[in-house]
Formats: structure tokens, C-alpha cells, sequence
């Protein structure tokens, strides 16, 4: 298997485009429970998982801000296709004590 593709350095895609947006739900009060250390490894972990479905279904990444991503994608299909894997791979991931991650896409 290849490495990765960074959907941060694929071109947007055009024409009617989909946009997927998602961020960590609560994210201020995880914050403040886990700390700033363990915090950064869970958006790191975050950031990494939603970047593996959005790769894997053919989505770029737009932008990030704090815990929130946007990414382009070519069709809705892809988009909803990208959004449910994220949301298993989350629900799936080993986070650190106190620190389940919730995410809301749309």
C-alpha cells in the first residue's frame, strides 16, 4: 500500500461541488476536561481520521479552523459516503480516557 494522500494539497474539485463540514461537538468542555496536552492529540487524531475518509472518497480538503474542517467533494455521494466512515472511524478510535470524540457533519 502507498502512503497516504494529504487531501490538503489536492485540487478542489469544480462544477457542482459538495461541501461536507464537521466539527468536534462539545469541543470547549473536552477541552477543558482533558487539558491542553491530551487535547492535542485527540484534534491531531481527529484531524487524521476525518482525512482518511475524506481521502478515501475523493475529498479535498478546503480548510481547518480550530476543530472544524471543510472539504470540497465531486458529488453528495462521496460527501455522505465520506461522512459515515469518518463518523466509524471515530466511534471505532482508542481515545484517551475521558476524551470520546462526537463529531457533527453536514
Amino acid at each position: 500500500m502507498g502512503a497516504p494522500v494529504d487531501v490538503r494539497d489536492r485540487p478542489l474539485p469544480t462544477g457542482d461541488v459538495t461541501f461536507l463540514l464537521a466539527d468536534i461537538e462539545g469541543s470547549t468542555e473536552l477541552f477543558r476536561r482533558v487539558g491542553d496536552e491530551t487535547y492535542r492529540v485527540v484534534l491531531n487524531d481527529y484531524r487524521a481520521l476525518l482525512r482518511g475518509a475524506l481521502a478515501a472518497h475523493g475529498g479535498a480538503e478546503v480548510s481547518t479552523q480550530g476543530d472544524g474542517l471543510l472539504a470540497a467533494f465531486p458529488n453528495r455521494a462521496a460527501a455522505a459516503r465520506a461522512a459515515l466512515d469518518a463518523q466509524r472511524a471515530l466511534g471505532a478510535h482508542p481515545w484517551p480516557a475521558h476524551a470520546q470524540v462526537s463529531a457533527r457533519m453536514g
